[in-house]
């Protein structure tokens, strides 16, 4: 039999293991992913809304509520695109990049695990699914731990204070001394608990329904002077956004319905006022915020279905707003404020309808792709489902270690929609990279990226991303606004477009749940165009970027930021552009 000595300190140690382990998640984890995998590590400054104020279980138990799937993955971004106007991003600023260590689940190597198979050894409290090949999240581990505590502790009750020795009795006295502040803060959590199950249960208005939302207000200012377009791209001039806005930002208004088990349907509605800061703006999309682009009343963001597979997989369908870093993870080092700093571009193009998935095969490696056709082409009967601007993304997530993760991505573009402009970047980087051969011209092009991410300790980390992508003409065409005898395309042309970035976050500056973050990086660049015109050869821009995300609340943030682009355009004629704003975030 177990002695009581080794029974109080094998307790102690799993209670504490998992108790301090477990960080608060935000909103992204209750938009998207109710994963316990989300709650295997301390706040890592990843997503503005991960209120890391909160305690962990309480989020655990909304995600529970809300029954959204478990997954390894991240999710919210982008707004499906309109023919009216290039809408490829949506909210990219309520996406989180998954944490490293955040990608895995409890399996039968894990130690935890094993100390608890051991003392089952002698209380027989383990439930028939936890298997010697199951894999499972830290929150259903929590849920079987506790099962067990609760066999256990009628198991000690029963046990005559005779066969308890002085020596015993001393060790159990000495582990609560030494864990008196840690075994405290466990009781207040679970009191914290019990308060916040009663407010869900007030917020359900449907027994398998859940709403939920998120508002944003944005200050935004410009700062330049004359800026040049590059030849066949439109005129220059004055930058025509002199003066600062405020506007109400974004407004996400989300409907989660369980269908069974953790399978669930997301309808999400959006309003946007917030100007793109876009070429139309600015003369440059360099310049462009990661945000919902505005929308003159509620339009339709997300509708998709999301089921389980295998233990291990995530499967997505829908018909709109399906983005792919929702469920492939992206590994993005920060939470720029601006289009470029926000996510390796690899992970933009082609936001519709179509399906995406993940597999985790085990701790250190997993394997995601899918199919989208961006736009609303998949509707309309003379394009449809398999027709213009749909992209094939596959991607390998290794995680070797809870600290390390890095990416490798391919995917695989054809670009001809009836409303241009053509983007193989999503509207990141230069012109000439976006569409190496004119806003019109069907394009095709492969992308690879290598995306990572380490954090050395709870307070620092950095990353970044290399993006490489070959680009091939696949019509022959006049481009206007240039000279005779250089304006024509041929199909079969080709073009090289490279990106990359750099960025690192310190958090818990000056308070718990602050981050600080910064970005260095080339924005996307034709460095080669068979087609001469739109190659990028006057000189190299840069981007650099800094914000701070203060926590007013669990729920309410302000982030300041400011970011500069040297060398619009990537021509050394144009002078920096600078963009600063304020930020707020509010989720209720």
């Amino acid at each position: 039999m177990i002695s009581n000595s080794y029974l109080y300190f094998s307790l102690a140690l799993l209670g504490l293991q998992l108790g301090a382990s477990t960080p608060a998640i935000g909103a992204e984890d209750l938009i998207d992913n109710t994963s316990a995998d989300r709650l295997s590590t301390a706040f890592q400054g990843q997503d503005p809304f991960n209120f890391s104020g909160e305690s962990e279980e309480t989020i655990a138990l909304e995600n529970l509520f809300t029954e959204n799937p478990i997954t390894t993955l991240t999710d919210l971004t982008e707004a499906p695109q309109s023919d009216s106007q290039p809408k490829l991003l949506a909210q990219d600023t309520l996406v989180q990049s998954t944490p490293v260590s955040q990608l895995q689940d409890i399996d039968a190597r894990h130690w935890a695990a094993q100390a608890l198979r051991q003392l089952s050894q002698q209380y027989q409290c383990l439930p028939s699914y936890f298997s010697e090949d199951a894999v499972i999240s830290r929150y259903e581990f929590a849920e079987v731990l506790n099962t067990c505590l609760g066999v256990i502790n009628q198991a000690i009750a029963d046990v005559t204070a005779n066969n308890v020795t002085q020596e015993e009795l001393a060790v159990v006295q000495r582990l609560q001394e030494e864990f008196q502040a840690e075994l405290a803060e466990l009781n207040q959590r679970v009191d914290s608990l019990e308060d916040q199950i009663s407010v869900l249960e007030d917020q359900q208005f449907v027994k398998r329904t859940t709403l939920f939302g998120i508002a944003e207000f944005v200050l935004l200012d410009t700062f330049g002077d004359s800026f040049n377009s590059p030849p066949g791209r439109g005129t220059g001039g004055t930058i025509p956004n002199a003066n600062t806005t405020f506007t109400t930002g974004n407004i996400l208004l989300d409907v989660d319905t369980k269908v069974r088990g953790r399978d669930f349907v997301r309808v999400e509605l959006f309003y946007s006022n917030l100007p793109n800061n876009n070429r139309a703006n600015t003369g440059t999309d360099m310049t462009w915020v990661d945000a919902i682009p505005a929308s003159t009343d509620f339009s339709l963001n997300y509708l998709f279905y999301q089921t389980r597979y295998a233990k291990k997989g995530v499967l997505r369908v829908g018909p709109v707003g399906l983005v792919a870093n929702h469920i492939i993870p992206d590994l993005s080092p920060t939470q720029a404020n601006s289009r470029f700093g926000r996510r390796s571009p690899i992970y933009r193009p082609a936001v519709g309808a179509g399906f995406l998935t993940n597999y985790q095969v085990n701790d250190w490696f997993a394997v995601g792709g899918g199919y989208t056709v961006g736009g609303t082409d998949a509707e309309v009967p003379e394009e449809g489902f398999f027709s213009a601007q749909n992209r094939f993304i596959a991607q390998t997530t290794f995680t070797p270690t809870p600290k390390l993760g890095l990416a490798l991505t391919y995917s695989h573009l054809y670009l001809d929609d009836p409303a241009p402009p053509i983007t193989i970047t999503g509207f990141v980087g230069s012109r000439n990279a976006q569409a190496p051969f004119g806003d019109a011209t069907a394009t095709s092009a492969h992308l690879l990226g290598i995306q990572g991410n380490y954090r050395i300790n709870k307070r620092f980390g950095f990353g970044g991303w290399v993006n490489y992508g070959h680009a091939t003409a696949e019509e022959t065409t006049t481009i206007g606004g240039l000279p005779p005898g250089s304006n024509v395309v041929n199909n079969g042309d080709t073009a090289d477009v490279w990106n990359w970035a750099l960025g690192m976050t310190v958090a818990d500056v000056f308070r718990k749940g602050n981050e600080l973050g910064f970005l260095f990086g080339m924005p996307p660049k034709a460095v080669s165009n068979d087609f001469k015109p739109f190659e990028d050869n006057d000189s190299t821009s840069y981007h650099v970027e800094a914000y701070y995300r203060h926590r007013v609340t669990p729920r309410f943030f302000i982030t300041p930021g400011i970011y500069a682009v040297f060398n619009p355009e990537h021509n050394d004629a144009n002078n920096t552009l600078v963009v600063g704003l304020i930020r707020s975030f509010m989720r209720f």
